[in-house]
């Protein structure tokens, strides 16, 4: 009905309007249009709204229909649960009625039984009873033993580790100690907490026992009472029977009297031989138990002496491995190394020996010249360094020598040294205990020869260590003569980039050397002075080239991530004769610091390593950072000794022992050293120091003055009658000079103005060249030798015809060039699988190009941990490569080591492919 109206008066007024309106019809139809469209649109609106309501019923439809779905699961379960409950509960009834119907059939049978069984029975069940009794009183008894031992054992335990703890606390500061005060009385106050509990709980449990007790005496009393009734009314039945028996004798005949009296003497005797029994057991139960303890006694007496014979045993085969150790300790080979050694054994210019004692105080002419000849030898063997032991025997025996003979024989020393142009420094001194009267000396001579024409001992030390662990800064220090301040000051001569300056990073790869003169003295009272030549004292490297006898090269590599190949590049093109590992002992093991270990080992470089930044942090952070350290050391994959260098008799033992076999030690290092032997591993020297303090960096000094070389003069001299090889690491464009290429000689002898031959180029051949001028380290040099790092001008040769990882060669040599080769892997890690089409970075050597897996022999794939035998295939240009060589891998996470064994040369691949 209100529609209709509204329908009505909205159609009558449309009316009116066109009446009055006359020419406005076109405005009406408009209006009427629009009405019309909201129409659509409310209608449109109505069918979505019924759209969702259906969807919510559905909706709702749907829970309703789960729920009826899991109650019917439910109520499914709840009956199956209750059937198997009355069948469970019906089982039980039925074995309870079995159990009875058996218990009724066996009272049954009992009482069939005679008494005398039934007697039998319950003596035995009485018997058993009174052992039992036995049993638990013994076990009580043990156990209360065991306690109190277990007690007296820990309080003992307790004391111990108090008085560790204090001798511990007694070297920390006075606020540590005010802390260990707080912790310990809030230890004890705990310890007392722990005790009362203990002792409430031993109460609650003694008075249980007690009270058991009280049960178990009661009912012994209750039985007492129960068996002492029994035997009166025994007596009383007896007495019945007797009086019983008097009135019968009365009327029976004298023999039944005689019979009966006889019965009654045979039940006294008895009854004397059951109390002579009794009294019998008592007294060898006694006896039995005086027995036991007497054994005890003798058994206490048998593992005391047994004991104390194994103690003696241990004792004597200490004493037997210690003298076994120090012969060991002495045994060297004679020919071999920089030490001199007399027959067999170390030689010792040793004035202890009658014969031996002229020579050397007074030589003759023809010894002095001998032994003059023989230092020159040692000189050679040890590239210009030898070490001489004095007061020691040829069997290896301690015996020490005079204050006089000791001044002899260094005079001796000095004037063979003069002769053959070497100077001698005393390294050490130690007393010695033998059997005489004056004190007696052994002592350690280092004899350094004098260079010449720039015929210096020259040794190559990669450093490596995580970002910010303070490497550059240490050899800003060792290098310029200077502390640090604390912000990195040291460090800004060793920058090559605006960038690394602004960042404090390396990027790059640096150089710095440090010199060592002729006439370096160690003066180990009071103080140690130790002359070293760096930037402080001499302007210019060529003045630290000719005033320096051995040379150190230390070669600054990157410690961030980013720069991983960078360090790879170093480690393996520059080829270093050790490794400086630095770790900084605020922050520990953290960051690239395995990795670069872990490459070191791979590439079989010594390695020492320096914990930095000690002033920084407390000595337990130092310690903890150490034993971390050590602890890593240690394991199967490392298996190396590690050695805390405290002093400078530790960092002459470490510098000797560290880059030599572990049958190289001498008599002077059996105190501070294991036992050496071949198959055991090699040492690993750990330096504790600060840059800015300077604290310790004179025993690294120390350690760097006496540090042998790795090759002997043998090997070298091998070396340089092959065929000259260059490694080109580096190229430079120098003004007025041209084009300069910085590498390595890998063998043979370079010479000014000598042609060799450069490449592979793309084409995979050679061009012809000429050494312009030669210099090392920063000075003029004219001849270059096996294993000398050096720069060599090249005049106008095209440097866009050179590259990294190309070779300098004589023109007689024919160098293999291959695209394909063969090398012998470990896959050290890989995320999934290593398979065929694998792209990754090779090094080897000064070689670094992407390869690609082509095969894998007698595998499909390799993962983690696994070997295998794989040809690569370079994708940009050929490689020169050896048989032998080294291999470094890496992709991403991707890591591998691996050693070349076969190559495809390149005329062989070309006639292949045809």
């Amino acid at each position: 009905s209100g529609k209709l109206v509204t329908w009505v008066l909205y159609n009558g007024r449309e009316k009116e309007e066109e009446e009055e309106g006359g020419g406005g019809g076109g405005e009406n139809e408009e209006e009427e249009e629009e009405e019309g469209g909201r129409g659509e649109e409310v209608e449109k609106k109505n069918k979505k709204e019924e759209e969702k309501k259906m969807k919510k019923n559905k909706k709702e439809k749907r829970g309703r229909r789960r729920m009826k779905r899991r109650r019917r699961r439910i109520r499914g379960n709840k009956k199956k649960k209750e059937e198997k409950e009355k069948e469970e509960e019906e089982e039980e009834e039925k074995m309870k009625k079995k159990k009875e119907d058996e218990k009724k059939k066996h009272k049954k049978r009992r009482g069939r039984r005679s008494k005398r069984r039934r007697e039998n029975e319950e003596k035995e069940e009485e018997a058993v009873e009174r052992k039992t009794r036995r049993r638990r009183k013994k076990m009580k008894t043990n156990n209360e033993e065991e306690k109190k031992k277990k007690e007296g054992g820990r309080r003992r335990r307790r004391r111990r580790r108090r008085r560790r703890k204090r001798r511990r606390s007694g070297k920390k500061n006075k606020e540590e100690k005010k802390k260990m005060k707080k912790n310990k009385k809030e230890k004890r106050g705990r310890r007392r907490m722990k005790r009362r509990r203990r002792r409430r709980r031993r109460e609650k449990r003694q008075q249980e026992e007690e009270g058991k007790k009280g049960n178990k005496k009661e009912e012994k009393k209750k039985t007492q009472k129960e068996e002492k009734e029994e035997e009166e009314k025994i007596k009383k039945k007896k007495e019945d029977e007797k009086k019983k028996h008097k009135k019968r004798r009365g009327r029976r005949s004298k023999k039944e009297g005689k019979i009966k009296e006889k019965e009654e003497g045979e039940e006294e005797a008895v009854e004397r031989k059951t109390r002579r029994r009794k009294k019998k057991m008592k007294t060898k139960n006694e006896e039995e138990k005086k027995e036991e303890e007497e054994g005890r006694r003798r058994g206490r007496r048998k593992r005391r002496r047994k004991r104390r014979r194994r103690r003696r045993r241990r004792r004597r085969r200490r004493r037997r491995r210690r003298r076994r150790r120090r012969r060991r300790n002495v045994e060297v080979f004679v020919e071999e190394g920089n030490i001199e050694y007399k027959s067999h054994k170390v030689y010792a210019l040793n004035a202890v020996s009658s014969l031996v004692q002229l020579k050397l105080v007074n030589p003759t002419q023809y010894r002095f010249e001998h032994l003059a000849t023989q230092m020159k030898w040692r000189l050679q063997e040890g590239r210009g360094e030898a070490v001489y032991q004095i007061g020691v025997e040829d069997n290896g025996l301690l015996v020490g020598l005079s204050e006089a003979d000791m001044r002899a024989s260094l005079r001796t020393l000095r004037r063979m040294a003069e002769k053959v142009g070497a100077d001698i420094t005393v390294l050490r001194e130690r007393e010695v205990d033998y059997d005489s009267e004056e004190p007696r000396k052994i002592a350690e001579v280092l004899v350094r020869k004098v260079p010449d024409d720039q015929q210096f001992l020259d040794l190559r030390v990669a450093v490596l260590g995580n970002v910010d662990s303070g490497k550059s800064t240490l050899l800003g220090v060792l290098t310029q003569g200077e502390l640090d301040n604390g912000r990195g000051r040291a460090r800004l001569n060793l920058f090559r980039h605006l960038h690394e300056i602004q960042t404090g990073r390396t990027s790059s790869i640096s150089f710095e050397i440090l010199g060592f003169d002729s006439k370096g003295e160690l003066r180990l009272v009071p103080r140690l002075s130790l002359r070293v030549v760096n930037y402080s004292e001499s302007r210019t490297a060529e003045e630290i080239c000719e005033s320096a006898s051995k040379m150190i090269t230390f070669i600054d590599l990157a410690g961030h991530h980013k720069y991983l190949k960078t360090t790879i590049f170093g480690l393996t093109s520059y080829c270093p004769d050790f490794a400086m590992l630095v770790v900084s002992a605020n922050t520990g093991i953290v960051g690239t610091t395995r990795e670069h270990l872990g490459l070191a080992m791979a590439l079989k470089v010594p390695i020492f390593i320096v914990v930095s930044k000690v002033d920084l942090c407390t000595k337990a952070t130092v310690e903890r950072t150490v034993r971390q350290l050590e602890r890593i050391l240690k394991q199967p994959g490392c298996n190396k000794v590690p050695l805390v260098v405290s002093s400078t008799d530790d960092a002459v033992t470490a510098a000797q022992q560290f880059a030599q076999s572990p049958r190289y030690l001498t008599a002077l290092n059996t105190t501070s050293l294991p036992p050496a032997d071949n198959n055991k591993p090699s040492i690993t020297p750990i330096f504790t120091l600060s840059s800015v303090s300077g604290e310790n960096l004179d025993l690294l000094k120390v350690f760097f003055n006496i540090l042998p070389p790795l090759s002997n003069s043998k090997e070298q001299e091998e070396l340089m009658q092959q065929l000259t090889e260059f490694q080109v690491d580096e190229i430079y464009t120098v003004p007025d000079v041209g084009t300069v290429v910085g590498g390595t000689l890998y063998s043979g002898i370079c010479r000014e103005g000598e042609q060799l031959v450069v490449g592979p180029t793309d084409d995979g051949q050679f061009r012809e060249l000429t050494v312009c001028s030669i210099q090392r380290n920063r000075s003029a040099c004219r001849v270059l030798r096996a294993g000398q790092a050096a720069t060599l001008a090249l005049g106008d040769f095209d440097r866009s015809l050179l590259r990294k990882g190309m070779v300098m060669v004589s023109p007689e040599m024919n160098p293999t060039i291959c695209w394909l080769f063969e090398a012998e892997i470990v896959l050290l890690f890989h995320a999934k699988t290593f398979h065929k089409g694998f792209q990754v970075t090779v090094h080897v050597g000064n070689v670094r190009q992407t390869a690609t897996v082509e095969a894998l022999h007698g595998k499909d794939e390799l993962r983690t941990g696994e070997k295998a035998v794989v040809r690569f295939k370079f994708i940009k240009h050929p490689e020169y490569l050896k048989v032998g060589a080294k291999l470094l891998f890496r992709h991403g996470v991707t890591k591998g080591i691996g050693q070349v064994t076969q190559l495809q040369p390149l005329s062989q691949y070309q006639h292949h492919h045809s």
